[in-house]
């Protein structure tokens, strides 16, 4: 016997009798309720450069968010074939990225966020320039990781105008 399910969260919350008999229609008004998860990792690309005078200071303009999607993607692909690409396909988005900073966030399924960790730190190498990805912080919503964006970019501000950095030797 087929029911139909209720649309809006009202109608789901009236019609839920946690004394119902009929545990088939439960269980498919519990599954309309449940909601996706995410995971936002903030990362950070370093560009080694012996010329500079911060080291890893200088930055490329030729990053996009579509060019580190492309290479994710890749990476995730090569590194876990098939499922690990059709696993994280569907939740992958770059949600910012910051080329004068090198500083991104990625958002990805709760479930999946640490196969795209790993793809992050596997890359070695964007738009023929020789990198280093690392993730600073793993958030359960974006407003923590750009707080935290935030906070990294004010201490190192904080680091140049007291002279802790920049100064050549």
């Amino acid at each position: 016997m087929l029911r139909s399910v209720p649309r809006d969260s009202a109608e789901i919350w009236s019609s839920f009798d946690p004394f119902c008999v009929d545990r088939q229609r439960a269980k498919t008004i519990l599954r309309v309720m449940v909601r996706l998860k995410h995971r936002w990792l903030l990362f950070n690309i370093i560009y080694p450069n012996e010329t500079s005078v911060i080291p890893f200071s200088t930055p490329s303009n030729n990053v996009t968010p579509k060019i580190l999607t492309d290479i994710l993607r890749q990476q995730i692909s090569y590194n876990f074939g098939d499922q690990g690409s059709g696993l994280v396909s569907s939740s992958l988005q770059i949600k910012y990225f910051s080329a004068a900073t090198s500083t991104g966030i990625v958002r990805i399924a709760r479930d999946h966020f640490r196969i795209v960790w790993a793809a992050l730190t596997f890359i070695k190498e964007i738009d023929g320039r020789e990198c280093i990805v690392t993730v600073q912080r793993v958030s359960g919503t974006v407003k923590k990781a750009e707080q935290e964006i935030l906070r990294r970019d004010k201490r190192a501000l904080e680091r140049v105008k007291s002279g802790k950095i920049g100064k050549k030797l």
